[in-house]
Protein backbone atom coordinates (compact mmCIF):
# COMPACT_ATOMS: atom_id res chain seq x y z
CA UNK A 1 0.00 0.00 0.00
CA UNK A 2 2.76 2.40 0.99
CA UNK A 3 4.89 1.68 -2.09
CA UNK A 4 1.35 2.62 -4.45
CA UNK A 5 1.27 5.95 -2.74
CA UNK A 6 4.94 6.71 -3.15
CA UNK A 7 4.98 5.44 -7.19
CA UNK A 8 1.73 8.08 -7.68
CA UNK A 9 3.28 11.07 -5.91
CA UNK A 10 6.03 10.41 -7.62
CA UNK A 11 3.90 10.09 -10.96
CA UNK A 12 2.66 13.43 -9.45
CA UNK A 13 5.90 14.81 -9.43
CA UNK A 14 7.32 13.81 -12.91
CA UNK A 15 4.29 15.39 -14.40
CA UNK A 16 4.74 18.72 -12.20
CA UNK A 17 8.22 18.67 -13.60
CA UNK A 18 7.12 18.55 -17.28
CA UNK A 19 4.59 21.05 -16.76
CA UNK A 20 7.26 23.73 -15.66
CA UNK A 21 9.45 22.47 -18.50
CA UNK A 22 7.21 22.87 -20.80
CA UNK A 23 5.65 26.32 -20.04
CA UNK A 24 9.86 27.32 -19.38
CA UNK A 25 10.16 26.20 -23.14
CA UNK A 26 7.02 28.19 -23.75
CA UNK A 27 8.05 31.27 -21.93
CA UNK A 28 11.45 31.08 -23.95
CA UNK A 29 9.85 30.91 -27.48
CA UNK A 30 7.32 33.60 -26.55
CA UNK A 31 10.30 35.88 -25.62
CA UNK A 32 12.03 35.21 -28.93
CA UNK A 33 9.31 35.65 -30.97
CA UNK A 34 8.67 39.18 -29.42
CA UNK A 35 12.22 40.28 -29.57
CA UNK A 36 12.35 39.41 -33.25
CA UNK A 37 9.39 41.35 -33.48
CA UNK A 38 10.12 44.58 -31.80
CA UNK A 39 13.68 43.88 -33.86
CA UNK A 40 11.27 44.13 -36.94
CA UNK A 41 9.21 46.85 -36.05
CA UNK A 42 12.39 49.05 -35.31
CA UNK A 43 13.98 47.98 -38.94
CA UNK A 44 10.84 49.00 -40.62
CA UNK A 45 11.09 52.88 -38.21
CA UNK A 46 14.42 53.06 -39.33
CA UNK A 47 13.65 52.67 -43.28
CA UNK A 48 10.81 55.09 -42.72
CA UNK A 49 13.56 57.53 -41.29
CA UNK A 50 15.69 56.88 -44.54
CA UNK A 51 12.30 57.64 -46.65
CA UNK A 52 11.90 53.99 -47.96
CA UNK A 53 8.35 52.71 -47.79
CA UNK A 54 8.05 48.98 -46.32
CA UNK A 55 5.24 47.83 -44.65
CA UNK A 56 5.64 45.65 -41.28
CA UNK A 57 3.62 43.25 -42.28
CA UNK A 58 5.59 42.03 -45.28
CA UNK A 59 8.56 42.13 -43.41
CA UNK A 60 6.80 40.26 -40.26
CA UNK A 61 5.62 37.24 -43.36
CA UNK A 62 9.60 36.95 -44.18
CA UNK A 63 11.50 34.30 -42.25
CA UNK A 64 13.15 35.16 -39.13
CA UNK A 65 16.40 32.78 -40.36
CA UNK A 66 16.23 31.20 -43.73
CA UNK A 67 19.09 29.09 -43.92
CA UNK A 68 21.39 28.02 -47.40
CA UNK A 69 20.79 24.33 -48.63
CA UNK A 70 23.14 22.18 -50.23
CA UNK A 71 21.94 19.59 -52.79
CA UNK A 72 23.76 17.14 -54.96
CA UNK A 73 22.61 16.06 -58.52
CA UNK A 74 20.70 12.73 -58.59
CA UNK A 75 21.59 10.37 -60.98
CA UNK A 76 19.11 7.80 -60.20
CA UNK A 77 16.63 10.06 -60.33
CA UNK A 78 18.05 11.59 -64.25
CA UNK A 79 17.76 8.14 -65.26
CA UNK A 80 14.48 7.34 -64.06
CA UNK A 81 13.12 10.13 -65.78
CA UNK A 82 14.68 9.11 -68.92
CA UNK A 83 13.21 6.02 -68.99
CA UNK A 84 9.52 7.00 -68.06
CA UNK A 85 9.94 10.08 -71.03
CA UNK A 86 12.08 8.20 -73.41
CA UNK A 87 11.43 4.29 -72.63
CA UNK A 88 14.97 2.30 -73.65
CA UNK A 89 17.22 5.39 -74.69
CA UNK A 90 21.15 5.77 -75.99
CA UNK A 91 23.12 7.71 -73.34
CA UNK A 92 26.02 10.15 -74.26
CA UNK A 93 28.42 11.42 -71.32
CA UNK A 94 31.02 13.82 -72.85
CA UNK A 95 32.21 15.43 -70.03
CA UNK A 96 31.70 18.10 -67.88
CA UNK A 97 28.63 16.98 -66.03
CA UNK A 98 26.63 16.71 -68.80
CA UNK A 99 24.43 13.34 -69.59
CA UNK A 100 22.32 12.63 -72.69
CA UNK A 101 19.97 10.47 -73.65
CA UNK A 102 17.99 9.74 -76.70
CA UNK A 103 15.41 7.63 -78.47
CA UNK A 104 13.04 7.54 -81.23
CA UNK A 105 10.60 9.66 -78.53
CA UNK A 106 12.59 12.32 -78.74
CA UNK A 107 15.95 13.73 -76.12
CA UNK A 108 16.67 14.61 -72.45
CA UNK A 109 20.34 16.31 -71.14
CA UNK A 110 20.98 17.29 -67.59
CA UNK A 111 23.91 19.43 -66.93
CA UNK A 112 25.47 21.41 -64.01
CA UNK A 113 23.52 23.82 -62.46
CA UNK A 114 20.35 21.95 -62.98
CA UNK A 115 20.13 22.59 -66.66
CA UNK A 116 17.86 20.61 -68.48
CA UNK A 117 16.86 20.14 -72.05
CA UNK A 118 13.63 18.11 -73.14
CA UNK A 119 12.27 17.33 -76.49
CA UNK A 120 9.45 14.74 -77.17
CA UNK A 121 8.13 14.07 -80.56
CA UNK A 122 4.79 14.00 -81.05
CA UNK A 123 3.82 15.56 -78.10
CA UNK A 124 1.33 18.51 -78.11
CA UNK A 125 0.00 20.07 -74.91
CA UNK A 126 -2.31 22.70 -74.86
CA UNK A 127 -1.80 24.15 -71.28
CA UNK A 128 0.59 24.36 -68.83
CA UNK A 129 -1.23 22.11 -66.64
CA UNK A 130 -1.33 19.41 -69.01
CA UNK A 131 2.24 19.97 -69.41
CA UNK A 132 3.38 20.17 -65.55
CA UNK A 133 0.92 16.58 -65.53
CA UNK A 134 3.63 14.88 -68.28
CA UNK A 135 5.87 16.02 -66.80
CA UNK A 136 5.30 15.18 -63.36
CA UNK A 137 5.02 11.74 -64.29
CA UNK A 138 7.99 11.63 -66.20
CA UNK A 139 9.76 11.69 -62.83
CA UNK A 140 10.22 15.48 -62.91
CA UNK A 141 9.21 16.63 -59.50
CA UNK A 142 6.72 18.97 -59.62
CA UNK A 143 5.09 19.38 -56.43
CA UNK A 144 4.36 23.03 -55.24
CA UNK A 145 5.27 23.82 -58.70
CA UNK A 146 3.23 27.03 -60.14
CA UNK A 147 2.62 27.72 -63.76
CA UNK A 148 2.77 30.74 -65.13
CA UNK A 149 1.24 31.97 -68.70
CA UNK A 150 2.43 34.86 -70.89
CA UNK A 151 2.46 36.09 -74.48
CA UNK A 152 5.94 34.29 -74.65
CA UNK A 153 4.69 30.60 -73.62
CA UNK A 154 4.70 28.61 -70.83
CA UNK A 155 6.84 28.89 -67.97
CA UNK A 156 6.74 26.29 -64.75
CA UNK A 157 8.69 27.57 -61.33
CA UNK A 158 9.85 25.11 -59.23
CA UNK A 159 9.47 25.62 -55.43
CA UNK A 160 12.01 23.75 -52.42
CA UNK A 161 9.75 23.43 -49.46
CA UNK A 162 6.67 25.49 -50.43
CA UNK A 163 9.44 28.21 -51.30
CA UNK A 164 9.80 29.24 -54.97
CA UNK A 165 13.28 28.92 -56.58
CA UNK A 166 13.03 31.86 -58.26
CA UNK A 167 15.86 30.69 -61.34
CA UNK A 168 14.39 27.45 -61.41
CA UNK A 169 12.19 27.63 -64.56
CA UNK A 170 10.83 25.69 -67.54
CA UNK A 171 10.18 27.29 -70.62
CA UNK A 172 7.60 25.31 -72.39
CA UNK A 173 7.33 25.71 -76.27
CA UNK A 174 5.38 23.72 -79.30
CA UNK A 175 8.06 23.04 -82.33
CA UNK A 176 7.12 21.24 -84.91
CA UNK A 177 4.98 19.23 -83.29
CA UNK A 178 7.19 18.77 -80.48
CA UNK A 179 7.05 19.71 -76.81
CA UNK A 180 10.60 21.85 -76.32
CA UNK A 181 11.21 22.05 -72.38
CA UNK A 182 14.18 24.01 -71.58
CA UNK A 183 15.70 25.71 -67.99
CA UNK A 184 16.38 24.81 -64.60
CA UNK A 185 15.25 22.01 -62.68
CA UNK A 186 15.95 20.61 -59.30
CA UNK A 187 15.83 16.36 -59.82
CA UNK A 188 17.19 16.08 -56.11
CA UNK A 189 14.52 16.98 -53.31
CA UNK A 190 16.41 16.60 -50.32
CA UNK A 191 19.38 18.83 -49.08
CA UNK A 192 21.13 19.52 -45.86
CA UNK A 193 21.31 23.00 -44.32
CA UNK A 194 24.94 24.48 -44.76
CA UNK A 195 25.19 27.96 -43.84
CA UNK A 196 22.57 30.13 -42.00
CA UNK A 197 21.05 33.24 -43.05
CA UNK A 198 20.85 36.73 -41.55
CA UNK A 199 18.10 37.64 -38.97
CA UNK A 200 15.43 39.30 -40.52
CA UNK A 201 15.89 43.24 -39.24
CA UNK A 202 19.68 43.18 -40.63
CA UNK A 203 18.18 42.33 -44.15
CA UNK A 204 15.70 45.23 -43.92
CA UNK A 205 18.63 47.26 -43.08
CA UNK A 206 20.23 45.52 -45.95
CA UNK A 207 17.49 46.10 -48.09
CA UNK A 208 17.01 49.51 -47.62
CA UNK A 209 20.68 50.67 -48.75
CA UNK A 210 20.09 48.42 -51.94
CA UNK A 211 17.14 50.59 -52.69
CA UNK A 212 19.28 53.89 -52.04
CA UNK A 213 21.81 52.77 -54.32
CA UNK A 214 19.65 52.49 -57.22
CA UNK A 215 17.31 55.30 -55.72
CA UNK A 216 14.21 53.38 -55.15
CA UNK A 217 11.94 54.26 -52.06
CA UNK A 218 8.75 51.70 -52.08
CA UNK A 219 8.77 48.82 -51.42
CA UNK A 220 5.46 47.10 -53.25
CA UNK A 221 5.57 43.38 -51.89
CA UNK A 222 8.06 41.07 -50.58
CA UNK A 223 8.15 37.29 -50.71
CA UNK A 224 10.45 34.51 -49.37
CA UNK A 225 12.62 32.16 -51.97
CA UNK A 226 15.26 30.69 -53.34
CA UNK A 227 17.87 31.40 -55.79
CA UNK A 228 20.01 27.98 -56.92
CA UNK A 229 23.82 28.19 -57.50
CA UNK A 230 26.00 25.81 -59.01
CA UNK A 231 29.23 25.16 -57.49
CA UNK A 232 30.54 22.21 -59.90
CA UNK A 233 29.03 19.38 -61.90
CA UNK A 234 27.61 17.56 -59.23
CA UNK A 235 26.76 19.82 -56.31
CA UNK A 236 24.61 22.63 -56.12
CA UNK A 237 23.58 25.19 -53.50
CA UNK A 238 20.30 27.24 -52.88
CA UNK A 239 20.59 30.07 -51.48
CA UNK A 240 17.76 32.21 -49.68
CA UNK A 241 16.54 35.34 -50.74
CA UNK A 242 14.20 37.81 -50.75
CA UNK A 243 12.41 39.03 -53.75
CA UNK A 244 11.44 42.81 -53.46
CA UNK A 245 9.05 44.01 -56.01
CA UNK A 246 9.24 47.75 -56.42
CA UNK A 247 7.07 48.43 -59.06
CA UNK A 248 9.16 49.27 -61.45
CA UNK A 249 11.94 46.59 -60.81
CA UNK A 250 12.45 43.35 -59.14
CA UNK A 251 14.75 42.66 -56.64
CA UNK A 252 17.14 40.09 -55.15
CA UNK A 253 18.63 40.29 -51.93
CA UNK A 254 21.18 37.53 -50.52
CA UNK A 255 19.52 36.54 -47.13
CA UNK A 256 23.29 35.18 -46.71
CA UNK A 257 25.19 38.11 -47.28
CA UNK A 258 22.58 40.93 -47.38
CA UNK A 259 23.65 41.68 -50.92
CA UNK A 260 22.27 41.89 -54.29
CA UNK A 261 21.91 38.30 -56.48
CA UNK A 262 21.76 38.87 -60.05
CA UNK A 263 20.47 35.88 -62.34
Amino acid sequence: MEWKKIRRWLILLLLAADLILAGNIARQLWQQRSIAHTAAENAVTVAAARGIELQLEDVLAMPQKNGAIRIGRDPAAERAAAEKLLGKADVTEPGGGVVIYASDAGELSFRRGGAVEIRLHGAEYSDGESIRSRLAAGGLSMKDASVEVSSGGITLIQSYQKQPVFNCRLACTAETGDLAVRGRWLMGETGEENAAGKPRAQLVLALCDLMESLELRRVEGLRAGYVLQSEDAQSMVLVPVWEIRTGSDTLYLSALTGKQVIF
